[in-house]
């Protein structure tokens, strides 16, 4: 089930079209990826609940998580909380966040899954864990100005029951780990593929964050060395030739090569 969920809710907004270390999810007409020139990013956690954590809960949640990413030495990426929300977003407001290029980059918290299930159809709450993505751009610079979030507290409401599935909270953190990876513009990795499906839990270590299915949330709560260099990629550190080895070097290097992705920003935001 958690396999399929995660891969559930990356392929809403992402899609893989080759077996490739992770590179970025958009690149502009020129094939230069989508980037945030803003540092720190700014985000806006809801005012609500996220299944059974409080606001302050599920807020420090969101804030450890992209501290994850920022703690990467050889990655300039930097993020920080604008402020909540005005709001507490439900299904009967959504819409005022999502899909609007407003100055905002939202971090939902649907508590019950109501919001995945009045966005992706009835029953999608119980399969779609939550995703991200840019949202709004300059595709002339590929400067990202907007993304977003949805997460979906239905999988750690302390139910777990056939029609309200529940998930170890190791495993949700690492979902969306990989899924504010995406909030930043990476796409997925789809290396070591033999590690990742051969059944033992010995190799996880070399299954990345970004690898499009959750296969061990231990692991993949912690980023892979493909995760590190994707990142440092996409947001250098201004040392990164010089104080880097060679294993994130190369990875980095790979991942500038692989600029084949594949889905593009439309004039205000992504497609």
């Amino acid at each position: 089930m958690r396999r399929a969920a995660l891969a559930a809710c990356a392929l809403v907004l992402v899609r893989a079209i080759a077996a490739h270390g992770a590179g970025a999810i958009s690149v502009n007409g020129q094939g230069v990826p989508f980037h945030w020139a803003s540092s720190p990013i700014l985000y806006s956690p809801d005012r609500g609940r996220l299944g059974a954590l409080d606001n302050a809960a599920a807020t420090a949640f969101v804030a450890s998580t992209f501290g994850i990413w920022q703690a990467v030495p050889s990655a300039s990426i930097r993020f920080a909380s604008a402020g909540p929300l005005p709001v507490d977003v439900k299904a009967s407001n959504y819409d005022d966040f999502l899909g609007r290029c407003d100055g905002l980059s939202p971090i939902i918290f649907d508590d019950d899954g109501s919001i995945t299930d009045d966005l992706l159809g009835a029953g999608a709450r119980n399969v779609i864990l939550g995703f991200s993505s840019p949202e709004c751009g300059d595709p002339n610079s590929a400067v990202i100005t907007e993304s977003i979030a949805v997460l979906n507290g239905r999988f750690i409401d302390g139910v777990s029951t056939a029609a309200n599935p529940e998930m170890p909270s190791a495993d949700f953190g690492a979902v969306f780990l990989h899924e504010f990876g995406h909030f930043f513009n990476l796409d997925h990795s789809q290396i070591n593929l033999r590690e990742a499906f051969d059944d033992s839990t010995s190799n996880d270590d070399a299954v990345a964050t970004m690898f499009p299915i959750l296969i061990d949330g231990t692991q993949q709560a912690t980023l892979a060395l493909d995760d590190i260099g994707a990142v440092s990629a996409l947001y250098p550190a201004p040392d990164l030739a010089s104080t880097t080895g060679n294993a994130i070097g190369l990875a980095a290097l790979r991942v500038r090569n692989n600029r084949l992705v594949r889905n593009r920003f439309s004039q205000s935001r992504a497609e």
